[in-house]
């Protein structure tokens, strides 16, 4: 079904594309609020996180495997930890980082007879790809630093190993919300995607966000035949973020009613983590001349800056 929806998307992309996402929920709560500080910037995170979980063969679930390979790659975070004899993993984040990449890889290639990396992970009961497991928003989102049990297939008959891996999950649109000056998250913003019916949900602590389309879901139904997504800032949790701001994401500038998915996440077989979203913090990018502390702005979405804006 996968390949089928790939090929409609190369005769007819704009017609008809494909998302093949896997994994966790959204996350994340709204409620009003101001911030007396104006366009001042949240206070740093200065915490290390340490995420950890533990690997599991698929013939017992116990005991834990050792010797696996677990590691995240991001744009400012590369992590890499080595199982114990009970299967257990430590993934120290740098401190002050609240970044944690879409996806977790896992090499069963060092764990002696029977692994491989080629055989897939079973994970929240669903089938990944060894080096494209996706982490949860919660995790993401720093609701928890536990990632869980992981499953790996192991095969003591090297003669009639197991089929090749391949995934057998929900489409699940990911990605996150920060602000254009300090790339820190923002919480509680709402994120639209799809018309009829559409799927909102607000992002986490950390401005994560993940909308779950359910299984092998084919994009056009859900867009409605739309090729943008909507955010809506003005739900945010700490701050006042107008609606008018406007949005830098994937080279241009954009309006929030109307930020586009990209080429790439639509025709993807694997990847559909929309990347970072920057909500612009200038009063170029709007109305709001009051700054950030709420206000009528009565400007619309706003006056748009050039698509060359720098940050």
């Amino acid at each position: 079904m996968r390949r089928f929806f790939a090929h409609l998307s190369i005769v007819a992309l704009a017609a008809t594309v494909t998302l093949a996402g896997c994994g966790g929920g959204g996350g994340g709560s709204s409620s009003g609020g101001s911030n007396s500080g104006g366009n001042n910037p949240p206070p740093v995170d200065t915490t290390q996180r340490t995420i950890t979980g533990t690997v599991v063969n698929d013939d017992t679930g116990s005991p834990g495997v050792a010797g696996v390979t677990v590691s995240m790659t991001g744009d400012t975070v590369s992590v890499i930890d080595i199982t114990d004899a009970s299967g257990k993993f430590e993934l120290k984040m740098p401190a002050g980082s609240t970044e944690v990449p879409p996806y977790l890889e896992v090499d069963t290639s060092a764990a002696g007879s029977g692994y491989s990396k080629t055989y897939g992970i079973s994970y929240r009961s669903q089938r990944y790809l060894a080096s494209q497991v996706d982490i949860p928003v919660d995790v993401r989102n720093g609701v928890t630093n536990d990632i869980g049990t992981i499953t790996v297939v192991h095969s003591e008959d090297s003669d009639t190993p197991p089929a090749p891996a391949y995934r057998v999950c929900n489409t699940v649109i990911t990605g996150r919300i920060v602000r254009s000056d300090t790339s820190a998250g923002i919480s509680g913003v709402s994120v639209t995607f799809g018309a009829n019916p559409s799927r909102t949900v607000t992002t986490g602590k950390y401005g994560y966000f993940a909308i779950d389309l359910g299984y092998d879901v084919p994009v056009l139904p859900v867009l409605g035949g739309l090729q943008t997504f909507s955010i809506d800032t003005s739900t945010a949790s700490s701050t006042t973020y107008p609606r008018t701001r406007s949005v830098w994401y994937g080279g241009t500038v954009s309006l929030q009613s109307a930020v586009p998915i990209p080429v790439q996440v639509q025709t993807d077989m694997d990847n559909t983590d929309l990347g970072t979203i920057s909500i612009i913090m200038t009063s170029s990018s709007g109305g709001d001349s009051g700054g950030d502390d709420g206000g009528d702005d009565g400007g619309g979405d706003g006056v748009i800056p050039p698509p060359d804006w720098p940050f």
